[in-house]
């Protein structure tokens, strides 16, 4: 099998859809100063915009004990992502994988029965809206997020991205040339690939994009 990418200039543009990052609204009330009491108790925390935010922010971690991390990140990649935070900051994390609903699912499932155990959470975009439809996420502050595309920063600002998944066409280059494939998506139409696609049935993310 060969993917099909971009520098291939088939016109088949991958279809990118943004996994996300999000503080769990249900982070230790532990972590607060006792100076900041307002109505969201968290606020002082997620919102920090001080000189000193990080060193403030990593003494309070260092306190509570660790973090604890929900992802759909495969462990191939999350791991040394993890590995290289625990080296820098010092801070124990304890990670649970999923696929994206079930990362939902989880973080739903446990703020119903007000379990609060999650402080971060990484997955899909449109499984990001699910959580904050179920208002189980805050809004937080980081100098980076200037970093970021800002076209990819939704307007409630309660999860930005952190990277990007890419769907790609893939083609058995046993039985087929790159010559012979579509110059676009709709080239997939025409009858003579009746039979011959396969696609992940369960998966609409793919479907969005293309829509």
């Amino acid at each position: 099998m060969q993917r099909l990418r971009l520098k291939f200039n088939t016109g088949l543009a991958p279809v990118g859809f943004s996994a996300c990052l999000a503080l769990a609204a249900s982070v230790s009330v532990g972590m607060q100063p006792a100076a900041a009491q307002s109505a969201n108790p968290h606020e002082a925390i997620f919102m920090n915009k001080s000189a000193d935010r990080e060193a403030w922010l990593l003494e309070r971690a260092k306190k509570e004990g660790g973090l604890t991390l929900y992802t759909s990140l495969a462990p191939t990649e999350s791991g040394p992502l993890v590995a290289e935070f625990e080296k820098k900051y010092g801070i124990k994390v304890t990670v649970w994988r999923g696929l994206s609903d079930g990362v939902v699912q989880r973080v739903v499932n446990e703020a119903r029965a007000k379990r609060h155990v999650v402080d971060v959470i990484e997955t899909n975009g449109p499984e990001m809206e699910m959580l904050a439809r179920e208002k189980v996420l805050s809004e937080f502050h980081s100098p980076h997020i200037a970093d970021l595309p800002q076209g990819m920063i939704p307007k409630h600002r309660l999860w930005m991205p952190d990277r990007v998944n890419f769907f790609v066409v893939a083609f058995n280059t046993q039985k087929l040339k790159r010559e012979d494939l579509p110059k676009h998506y709709e080239g997939f139409t025409e009858p003579k690939w009746k039979g011959r696609i396969a696609i992940e049935s369960t998966d609409a993310e793919w479907m969005g994009g293309l829509v």
